[in-house]
């Protein structure tokens, strides 16, 4: 039987995309189970060795969520090798955006560093499209994007 892999925050690594090439993500948060994720649009043909990750602040961000880190535990988005230095103030836990889907009201989701608990508020479409979605992504669901 493998080992399960420890994940823990400032880990990077690479998501095999169904079109082809690997994705970059960042674990900003880990806590019991429930993780936190930057995903860069960056895209390479092959798994990154020893990535550079200077100028990461810098990089596109195409999402940033909850998501399974299933894919890493069953060793199949590789942890990478690279030059990063996290610093968790450097990745905030953003405020997301959900919709009810039986009012079509908009919320803005702000979660505590534990991410067990979130804060809810009213907002309008127009605050709803500047943000990211809430919402917890299947490993599988993130290889799509």
């Amino acid at each position: 039987m493998r080992k399960k892999l420890k994940i823990k925050e400032g880990d990077i690594f690479a998501v095999p995309l169904r079109l082809g090439g690997y994705g970059i993500g960042l674990i900003a948060r880990h806590n019991k189970g429930i993780t936190l994720g930057y995903f860069f649009s960056k895209v390479f043909t092959s798994i990154p060795e020893d990535l550079n990750m200077s100028g990461i602040n810098h990089w596109k961000i195409t999402l940033i969520g909850k998501f399974s880190p299933l894919g890493i535990e069953k060793d199949e988005w590789p942890l990478l090798k690279t030059n990063f230095q996290f610093k968790c103030e450097d990745w905030p836990i953003p405020v997301l955006k959900m919709q009810d889907p039986i009012t079509g009201q908009y919320f803005s989701v702000l979660y505590d560093e534990s991410l067990l608990h979130e804060k809810r508020q009213k907002i309008d479409k127009e605050e709803a499209d500047m943000l990211f979605g809430h919402g917890l992504y299947g490993y599988e669901a993130l290889e799509k994007n």
